[in-house]
């Protein structure tokens, strides 16, 4: 099975409470379990940055789904590539609040994809933040 690796940016249309964002957060983790799909998520005050990771099919599929979501605008392909493993094996839908803090600034846009992966993939930050996968 061929694996790959997306990373994606985009913005909230509306600045969404962290309570709507953990609703989205468990869905997802469900969903991405059924279809192979790991990957963590992090969000600013008004923006998203996640890797996504699975099969090329169902990562497309769930790309696909995210580019009509609503929820995302200015939905911006950082990166997509194959990979011989994944990053992020343990987590369905990993989240982290960047510093703990629920009114943190970055702008994904102005990052670049190693910047990206470096933020998601910080070790000591998703043992004491994320959400493990349900």
């Amino acid at each position: 099975m061929k694996l790959v690796q997306l990373v994606y940016a985009s913005r909230m249309p509306v600045r969404m409470a962290l309570s709507e964002i953990l609703a989205i957060i468990d869905a997802a983790q469900r969903k991405n379990a059924k279809l192979g799909i790991t990957g963590v998520m992090t969000f600013s005050d008004d923006a998203f940055l996640q890797i996504l990771e699975g099969p090329r099919v169902a990562v497309n599929q769930l790309y696909a789904k995210l580019i009509a979501d609503p929820r995302h605008a200015d939905l911006t392909l950082l990166g997509y590539e194959e990979v011989a493993e994944r990053r992020f094996s343990e987590w369905s839908m990993g989240f982290f609040i960047p510093d703990g803090d629920t009114h943190t600034t970055f702008d994904p846009y102005a990052i670049s994809l190693a910047g990206a992966l470096n933020i998601l993939s910080n070790s000591e930050v998703l043992m004491n933040a994320a959400i493990p996968a349900i």
